[in-house]
């Protein structure tokens, strides 16, 4: 599994419960994609949305980002391009389920700096 967070800056003149309506329209189209295990929409403090996204694999992820239709509908819709950012997942805490789970992530990689 990995998470990759999506950030959007929004347009000023976008109201939050306007943006609320929009997530609340076009969520069930995300049912259908391949790979997904979970999406949370979110509004940032600073008119910035985007989501965070659990997905089965990176390749499915990168696969859903690469889609030229997805990428035109951000940009049409909020006048901005997403940014999108991987992470792999190490460890995972689980309150409600009261367990620690640890999964495989690469390991030869260093990790870059910017």
């Amino acid at each position: 599994m990995i998470i990759a967070v999506v950030e959007i800056q929004m347009p000023p003149q976008m109201r939050r419960a306007d943006i609320v309506a929009v997530f609340r329209d076009y969520g069930p189209k995300w049912h259908k994609v391949p790979g997904l295990i979970r999406k949370y929409y979110t509004l940032g403090d600073h008119h910035d949305t985007g989501g965070v996204f659990l997905w089965q694999s990176r390749a499915a992820a990168e696969a859903a980002y690469a889609d030229p239709a997805w990428h035109k509908l951000i940009q049409e819709r909020y006048g901005a391009s997403p940014r999108v950012t991987y992470y792999d997942i190490p460890v995972i805490v689980d309150n409600e389920a009261g367990r620690l789970e640890c999964q495989d992530v690469p390991q030869d990689e260093p990790i870059a700096a910017e």
